[in-house]
This record gives structure tokens, sequence and C-alpha cells, in this order.
């Protein structure tokens, strides 16, 4: 498998690992099902939840994702079945900041963009709405992202107005240093429409990259911008880094720091 180092190796927060007895073997990038290493739903809540563990695939070491989610019955009603597809997994690079992301969907799958019900109606008579749905889905991250060969990034998935944590996964030599964690990261819209933000001293401390992260509800188009965190207060353009055409999602990462996510009505389009 190109663009894997058979020196793989992992550093992520013990909160986050299940280490297996023996490593996985993958035999597909990306899959939908519980593993024995999926992470277990809560008793009640909505949310995004993973496992990074080490794996193998044709021989060669890698990373396996394992992921869980539980989410309100409107997604199932917009997303139907393809509701792991709807979910970005992002890594973000400790040392470039180049942002990496694909969705949980299988290659040559449909478009999402082609088959959501963007607007979805009031059940028909007689039929209850669904409360909530649930679903597990797993990837090989550095084949399924065409991750380089050594790093350390930051990684999350993404649905809308939801995240995962985000924890630090690191491969070859320079998986060595600490792993960041607390501190926060506040993103408003002001009146003036323009995102502002601001992140504590804790969070900006050795930071060297402020990614702001933008999806488009309806396309499924993805914007990102790296900015370098002079100071704990940034501003930027919604329309510049990604122009929408009815609700856009957005969202800003400093290390395993994350926003919470803004919602921004355009004009034209599907809300």
């Amino acid at each position: 498998m190109p663009g894997i180092s058979s020196a793989l190796a992992l550093l992520v927060p013990v909160a986050f690992a299940a280490q297996p007895a023996t490593d996985m073997n993958l035999t597909r990038a990306v899959w939908q099902g519980r593993e024995a290493g999926s992470p277990n739903l809560p008793e009640s809540g909505f949310g995004l939840w993973f496992h990074v563990m080490p794996a193998h695939a044709n021989g060669v070491r890698t990373l396996a994702l394992l992921a869980s989610a539980r989410v309100p019955g409107r997604y199932a009603e917009i997303y139907g079945g393809r509701l792991a597809g709807a979910v970005q997994v992002v890594a973000i690079s400790a040392d470039s900041g180049e942002v990496y992301h694909a969705t949980a969907d299988p290659p040559g799958a449909v478009p999402l963009a082609d088959v959501m019900n963007a607007d979805p109606g009031p059940s028909p008579k007689g039929v209850a709405k669904a409360v909530d749905a649930e679903v597990w889905f797993n990837v090989d991250l550095p084949a399924h992202l065409d991750l380089p060969r050594a790093g350390a990034y930051d990684v999350f998935l993404w649905l809308d107005e939801l995240t995962s944590q985000a924890i630090r996964a690191a491969a070859g030599k320079s998986a060595a240093g600490p792993i960041p964690s607390g501190g926060a990261i506040d993103l408003r819209l002001g009146a003036d429409r323009q995102l502002h933000g601001t992140a504590t001293a804790q969070v900006l401390t050795g930071a060297r990259h402020l990614t702001i992260l933008a999806l488009d509800f309806r396309s499924r188009r993805f914007g990102v911008r790296t900015l370098t965190p002079h100071t704990n207060r940034f501003e930027i353009d919604p329309n510049r880094l990604l122009a929408g055409s009815g609700k856009v999602y957005f969202l800003a990462a400093i290390g395993t720091a994350l926003s919470k996510v803004v919602t921004v009505e355009t004009a034209g389009g599907p809300k």
C-alpha cells in the first residue's frame, strides 16, 4: 500500500486507545459495522466517538480508526443509509498545518449531495419520526486520507453541527513529543457578518497553526484556511473561506482544541 511506512507507530492518549491483544488486519480502506475495538455508545446523548489503534494492511503497519455515532433522528431523515458518508474524517498535520480529510464513504459511492434529502418534510400520517440514529464505521486512516509516510496529526470527526473530540496520532520518527490537551477556542459570527475568534493562552502555548474549516451543508464542499496564531484573537470573512448557497458550518482548530461549530445562513439554496 503506497504512502504507508513499515515503521508506522501510534501515540494516542490512553483514554482514547483500546488496545487489542493483536493488531487488526485490515482488508478494506473503509467499511461499516461494529468491531471489537469500537467505542461503546453512552446510555444517552448525541455525539461522535472514535478509537485509533495499530493495524496491518497487506502486511504493512497502519492505523485503524474505529468510530461510532448517535445523532438526532433528523440526520437520518436527511442522509438515510448514507449517514456514515456524511461524516468527515479530518487529520491536521501538526508540523505543516496541512489538512487531510475524507468522508467515511467507500470509493465509488454516489456523491452524497445527489441523494441526500436536504429538506425532509413531515412524516406520512401514522408514521412516527425517528428519535435518533446510530452507526458504526471504520477507516484505514493513512490509506483513506492519503497521509504522508510520517508525522503527527490532530484527528477528529465532523458531522454538520457535531464534532468528536480531537486526539493526536503520530507515525514514524516524528512521533516524539508531548500531546497537547486542554484549552479552549471561542468562535462566533458577529453583527458585521465576520467570524470572530478568541483562544485561551493554554491552547496557544506552542501552537504553530490555527485552522479554520468550512463545510457547505447542501453541496458538501469543504473549505480550509490555515493561519499562524500571533495573538489570541482572530477574524475571518466566511464568504472568502467558502461561499455557500444556503447553510455553511464553520469550525476552528488549534492542536487538539476545537471550537463549537458556527452555522452561517447565506442567501439562496436550501437551508
